[in-house]
């Protein structure tokens, strides 16, 4: 009876010969598969920046945030680095207005007050 027990037991040492994914990705510039270990956090946002059509610029040298690698760090649950606003372009004044016309994402009650105050304003004046 034990002898049945023993076999039905996991074995923890099966686990770790269990092969783990890797994924891989095309390089455009020289059409070779590469994993995705191989790459440098560098180079894995240039890769995702190319598949989104997103322009990015080279790395400022003297940036206080990343020291000049273009990353601040690497996300732990996806192994994705996280990029620094120093290789974004600087946004157009178009850009901006439209981020200014955006209602922020989240509104205190100060804040709700504020644009409901406006909005009352607005249709009085209308009137």
């Amino acid at each position: 009876m034990n002898d049945e027990h023993n076999d039905l037991m996991f074995d923890a040492s099966q686990y770790n010969q269990i092969p783990k994914a890797e994924s891989l990705i095309l390089d455009p510039a020289t059409n070779e598969i590469k994993g995705e270990s191989e790459l440098t956090p560098w180079e894995k946002m240039v890769q995702s920046a190319e598949t989104y059509g997103i322009k990015i610029n080279d790395p400022k040298e003297n940036c206080k945030k990343c020291y000049g690698r273009g990353y601040i760090g690497i996300d732990t649950n996806t192994r994705l680095p996280i990029p620094c606003k120093c290789i974004f372009p600087p946004a157009t004044p178009e850009q901006k207005m439209q981020e200014l016309m955006q209602p922020p994402q989240f509104m205190n009650r100060a804040m709700k007050r504020r644009i409901e105050k406006m909005q009352l304003r607005a249709k009085r004046k209308s009137k």
